[in-house]
């Protein structure tokens, strides 16, 4: 089996790749395009997001700790258990987006559009939401706690 293809300096579109399990410390992903791509529990402690496409794409479980991803495009993406602890996601779109028992304690979601994400069971303790747009979000007890 040949070995996943890694994220190089000179590729835009990672459309639809499969990086799954990858350890990918502090990756810059800065503007590309992973519509679609495979991040499930992926390692992506500190990566850079900033400003990426990544609609539809899979990041199940993914650990994303003090990730940017700022202004990034994360509608319907799946994100179900991932770790988002410390993330800055200011004005990101997670619109449709599965954030199931994600934890984002401690995340910054200033201006964020959350409408119709699915945020059952999320922990939002300690996150900045203020701006954030939360209408025809389903949540069950997501915990909201800024103090």
């Amino acid at each position: 089996m040949n070995a996943p293809n890694k994220p190089s300096e000179n590729r835009r579109d990672w459309s639809g790749e499969n990086l799954e399990g990858q350890v990918l410390l502090g990756q810059d992903f800065q503007r590309r395009v992973l519509f679609c791509a495979n991040l499930r529990r992926a390692v992506l402690l500190g990566a850079n997001f900033q400003e990426a496409n990544l609609s539809r794409a899979n990041l199940e479980a993914a650990n994303l700790r003090g990730a940017n991803l700022q202004g990034a495009r994360l509608s319907r993406a799946r994100l179900m258990g991932a770790n988002l602890q410390h993330a800055n996601l200011a004005g990101a779109n997670l619109q449709g987006a599965d954030l199931r028992k994600v934890a984002l304690e401690g995340a910054n979601l200033q201006g964020a559009d959350l409408r119709g994400a699915i945020l059952l069971g999320t922990s939002l303790t300690g996150a900045d939401v203020r701006g954030a747009i939360f209408s025809d979000a389903e949540s069950d007890y997501a915990r909201l706690c800024t103090a």
